[in-house]
């Protein structure tokens, strides 16, 4: 897909990375708005492949946010230019602007929320936003979502737009998909090194740090050098020092970094679909996840990318095997 007209662009994880490395020139794509100042620190990355690529990070407050939005989105109505989004939830009143003065674009969502209970908006807690959703009468725009805490954090709790107007082109889940499977195909794992991808999850720090740990002995005891990178969001990290292994700087893109490595152990993180056979999850590994957050775990992994070839190993003979 090469489109004809200049486009922007809004991000709110760093999920898109990957598929605006690949496919940015085809968007015509010249700014890309982000919501933090991390997001900014990571899609700064694309100048080293898009030199004019401009990244702005948004006003923080959610009331100078959405004027924001609004503005932006109308000058790019009015300029007859592309908007391209990618978030399935999480911006409600951005989804409100696209929806109201419908503005031409495409959806490219990344994931699905099927790793999400549904539930209802009175099952909703009332902060800000969902309070001026109420007071407007706007809460049957959307529909409501809660998923579990991950790791010492609260439950996340999510607002998706039910529609948005015919202007916007959804292209499924499936677009990025293609891309994604076409970057993975780019590399080989001819090497003796080993990656380990750390990040909070639905079990303890204290227990991911004993696995990742004895892991790593294990393939430094075999010969492997051993890296690991900790989540991009510091709200998420492990900060977890492996003796005797090598941290990556957790801001650097995924996408970016070498991906000679033998083979590439996680629990739950979007990172491992990067690496197609090469990929171990530890989520069948830890008998304290519970069934159901196994279950989302395994379903984000599937819907995001259903052929995708993680392993998910049960014993630490299985690791060994593989070494």
């Amino acid at each position: 897909m090469r489109l004809k007209q200049q486009s922007i662009c809004f991000v709110a994880s760093t999920l898109p990375y990957g598929l605006l490395m690949e496919k940015s020139r085809d968007f015509q794509l010249k700014k890309i708005y982000v919501l933090s100042h991390t997001h900014k620190e990571i899609y700064l990355h694309l100048q080293n492949f898009y030199p004019e690529l401009e990244v702005i990070k948004s006003p923080s407050k959610v009331v100078f946010q959405t004027i924001y939005f609004l503005f932006i989105l109308l000058f790019a109505k009015f300029l007859n230019k592309n908007i391209i989004f990618f978030h399935e939830c999480c911006l409600p009143f951005f989804d409100l602007i696209i929806r109201f003065i419908k503005p031409s674009g495409y959806f490219l969502p990344q994931v699905t929320m099927d790793g999400f209970e549904k539930i209802t908006a009175n099952e909703f807690p009332m902060n800000r936003p969902s309070a001026v959703l109420r007071f407007f009468g706007l809460t049957n725009y959307f529909n409501f979502y809660k998923a579990s805490g991950i790791g010492n954090n609260p439950p996340e709790y999510v607002l998706a737009i039910k529609a948005y107007p015919k202007t916007i082109k959804n292209l499924g889940i499936e677009f990025s998909q293609k891309v994604n499977y076409r970057r993975q195909l780019k590399y080989n794992a001819s090497s003796k090194n080993i990656l380990f991808i750390l990040g909070k999850t639905y079990v303890s720090n204290d227990a991911q740090a004993r696995v990742f740990e004895l892991l790593a002995d294990i393939a430094i005891k075999n010969g492997y050098k051993c890296f690991s990178k900790d989540h991009p969001n510091p709200n998420y990290r492990l900060n977890l020092n492996i003796p005797e292994t090598k941290q990556l700087n957790p801001i650097v893109p995924i996408e970016i970094i070498d991906k000679s490595f033998h083979i590439v152990v996680g629990v739950s993180s979007a990172a491992l679909l990067e690496f197609g056979d090469r990929s171990i999850s530890l989520i069948k590994f830890f008998t304290e996840m519970s069934d159901k957050d196994r279950k989302l775990c395994i379903d984000f992994f599937q819907n995001s990318y259903p052929s995708n070839k993680i392993k998910f190993i049960v014993k630490i003979n299985e690791f060994e095997q593989l070494l």
